[in-house]
């Protein structure tokens, strides 16, 4: 009787060991192969009042995108994580009213904008005179 219950125990145990093993393994191959896990969550309302979080955009940047701060419009400065209508806007107001950008760190002049959200546009942006 013992025996058995032994070998339930073990092959049980070994059975789990055999899953934990095989999912970690599945998680490594696909995070290296460029796969991303996204999950399901609630919109922040807070997110969506200052633009959007990227999983809310339509049609977010991505890594060697470029938006031109001097001449894009309000749709592909939307793509900008943090950039929804309201900032576009005050962007293109601020452009016509005082003229093109010199350097992107001229966007902290726009209203709203400041240097995190800065940061967090500065890969994606150029003013046309930056190389």
């Amino acid at each position: 009787m013992l025996g058995k219950k032994l070998t339930l125990i073990i092959s049980i145990s070994l059975v789990l060991l055999f899953s934990a093993v095989l999912g970690v393994s599945l998680a490594l191959n696909s995070s290296r192969s460029g796969m991303r896990v996204v999950t399901e969550r609630k919109a922040d309302p807070a997110a969506i009042a200052r633009g959007g979080t990227e999983n809310e955009k339509p049609y977010p940047v991505m890594p060697g995108d470029i938006i031109n701060i001097n001449t894009d419009d309000a749709s592909q400065l939307q793509r900008l994580p943090g950039i929804g209508p309201a900032l576009a806007k005050a962007i293109i107001s601020w452009r016509e009213e005082n003229g093109p950008f010199r350097t992107s760190s001229d966007l902290k002049k726009v209203p709203g904008i400041g240097e995190e959200l800065l940061a967090a546009v500065s890969d994606y942006i150029v003013t046309g005179d930056e190389k």
